[in-house]
């Protein structure tokens, strides 16, 4: 399991790489790093509460097993709706019902597992 000492050390070393990548205008490479810095952060504030290697395995299981039922739970549009317009509703069901909340929450707990 991850350690706050080694999230933090990393988040440093992205920080400074992301400061050069901004001062050599380098735009995508800079946001990449901004958004793995972001993750690690959300992972160091998890870890602060001392959550135990179990915990976070069943709250791992939690997630995932509420991610499964709200995706089962979706029923497909008819037929008459077009492909475009379906993925378009599927789309607003999935951010109301919070799952890319889910998702992000996920990768964090398999990120501290692994």
């Amino acid at each position: 399991m991850k350690t706050v000492d080694a999230l933090q050390k990393t988040i440093h070393e992205l920080t400074v790489a992301g400061q050069a990548a901004a001062e050599a205008k380098k735009v995508k490479e800079k946001a990449r790093i901004g958004k793995r810095v972001a993750h690690l952060k959300m992972c160091v504030s998890y870890l602060k509460s001392d959550p135990s290697e179990d915990f976070i395995k069943k709250e791992r299981d939690r997630v995932a097993n509420r991610i499964n039922l709200l995706l089962e739970a979706w029923i497909e549009p008819h037929e008459s709706v077009q492909e475009k317009e379906a993925k378009k509703m599927k789309k607003l069901y999935e951010k109301d019902m919070g799952i890319p909340q889910l998702r992000n929450q996920m990768s964090v707990l398999n990120f501290l597992l692994n």
